[in-house]
């Protein structure tokens, strides 16, 4: 449900996809990944699962925002 709410605040038009990424516990097991990507594909058109550690990581670096609007702009 929570996962529903939070695609439904997106507005998305019926033409655009959903991506999301999934922050996961470093320990977390293969079957538990693989049950999270099965809910999130119902919601989503693409889903990547990362670590906790790898997506803290990666956030630290805010340049990737920047980049991510460019590239939405240039798209519409």
């Amino acid at each position: 449900e929570l996962l529903r709410h939070l695609t439904s605040l997106a507005e998305a038009k019926r033409e655009e996809r959903l991506h999301g990424v999934l922050a996961v516990p470093a320990q977390a097991s293969v079957e538990s990944k693989k049950a999270l990507l099965a809910v999130a594909s119902e919601c989503l058109d693409r889903v990547l699962v990362v670590s906790q550690p790898f997506a803290v990581a990666q956030v630290t670096d805010f340049s990737f925002l920047e980049k991510a609007r460019r590239d939405l702009s240039a798209s519409r």
